[in-house]
C-alpha cells in the first residue's frame, strides 16, 4: 500500500504546472475586511496523507495536484478555506459533487456552488473550493461565502461543459444531482449501487438521479476503454449487448434497466423503479455529431 501511495502521489504531482498554469492566489487579510490569517499551508504529492490520511486516496483517484489551506479568525468565528487543484474541471466537479450537503442555496457563487450552514463549496475549472465554519450561524455562512467568492474572483478559470445528455432541458430540474466518477472509491462513496457492475473496470462516468416519487431513476453516461469492457458491464447488469432497442428490462432485483449505444466504447445506462420512464425520453431521435462525440 505504501508503494502504491507513493506511485499515485508522484504520478499526479507531474500535473502541477500543466494544470495550474499559475500559482493559486489565496485570500489574505487585505482581501476581506476583518479576517486574520491564523494558518497557511500547502500540500502536494504524498504530503496529502499527513493532512487527511483516511481520505487522501479518494482525492488521488480523482487527480489531486495541490492543496492550499488557510485558516482565519473573524468576529470570534473560526473559518477554514481549502483550495484543491485537480487535474481538470470534471475531476474538481467530481470531488465537489461528493462534498456538498444540505444546500440552502445553489449556484449563486459559480456555475456549480452550494451554500450550507457549515460549508460553502465551489467547483470552478480545475479548482474545488471548500470554506467551512464551526458555528453554522448566518454570519459565519456569510463570511464563508465571501471568502469563497473572493477565491474564485482571484483565480479565474476557463469554462468547461457537461456532456450534452446532461444539458437536456428535460433533466434541468435534476442538474444538482449530477456526479462524476473515474474510479472505485468515488463510486463507493457516491453511487454504491454501481460498485459490483463496475468492479475491476476502467471507466469514466457521469450520473444523474431523478428522484420523482414512485419513479426514482438513475441515468449514467459511461465511457470504457474498449467494447469488451462494455460487454462485461452489460452482462453484469443482466442486459443483452446485442439488443440495442433501449427497451427497459426487469432484472433480478426488481429494477428496470436499459441502455443506449453511443459508439463502441460509450453507452448511456438507466436504472429505474418503473418502466414508464425510458431512455428514449432523454435521447435525441437524431443525435448530432456533437452529442455523440461528447
Amino acid at each position: 500500500m505504501k508503494i502504491m501511495r507513493t506511485i499515485l502521489a508522484c504520478f499526479f504531482a507531474l500535473f502541477v504546472l500543466a494544470v495550474s498554469g499559475q500559482d493559486v492566489q489565496t485570500v489574505g487579510e487585505t482581501d476581506v475586511p476583518g479576517i486574520t490569517v491564523t494558518r497557511s499551508d500547502t500540500y502536494s504529492g504524498e504530503s496529502l496523507y499527513g493532512y487527511i490520511d483516511g481520505g487522501a486516496d479518494l482525492y488521488l483517484e480523482y487527480g489531486f495536484v495541490k492543496l492550499y489551506v488557510n485558516e482565519y479568525s473573524w468576529n470570534n468565528e473560526s473559518v477554514k478555506a481549502e483550495i484543491w487543484v485537480m487535474n481538470d474541471g470534471p475531476s474538481a466537479y467530481g470531488i465537489y459533487a461528493l462534498s456538498h450537503n444540505s444546500c440552502l442555496m445553489w449556484n449563486s457563487l459559480s456555475t456549480f456552488s452550494c451554500i450550507s450552514r457549515y460549508q460553502v463549496t465551489v467547483s470552478d475549472g480545475p479548482l474545488f473550493i471548500s470554506v467551512s465554519n464551526s458555528s453554522g450561524g448566518s454570519a459565519a455562512q456569510g463570511i464563508c461565502a465571501e471568502i469563497a467568492r473572493k477565491i474564485a474572483e482571484k483565480n479565474p478559470q476557463e469554462i468547461w461543459y457537461m456532456p450534452p445528455l446532461l444539458q437536456s432541458g428535460k433533466l434541468g430540474d435534476y442538474k444538482n444531482s449530477i456526479r462524476y466518477f473515474k474510479g472505485p472509491l468515488g463510486v463507493q462513496n457516491g453511487i454504491p449501487v454501481m460498485t459490483d457492475l463496475l468492479a475491476d473496470l476502467d471507466f469514466e462516468m457521469y450520473s444523474l438521479t431523478i428522484d420523482d416519487p414512485g419513479s426514482a431513476s438513475m441515468i449514467a453516461r459511461l465511457v470504457f476503454p474498449s467494447n469488451t469492457a462494455v460487454k462485461t458491464f452489460l452482462a453484469r447488469a443482466q442486459l443483452n449487448s446485442i439488443d440495442i432497442s433501449s427497451e427497459p428490462v426487469q432484472v433480478s432485483n426488481g429494477m428496470y434497466r436499459s441502455w443506449y449505444k453511443v459508439n463502441e466504447s460509450k453507452i448511456v445506462y438507466m436504472e429505474s423503479q418503473t418502466n414508464t420512464i425510458t431512455l428514449k425520453d432523454f435521447i435525441p431521435k437524431y443525435p448530432t455529431p456533437e452529442w455523440l462525440s461528447n
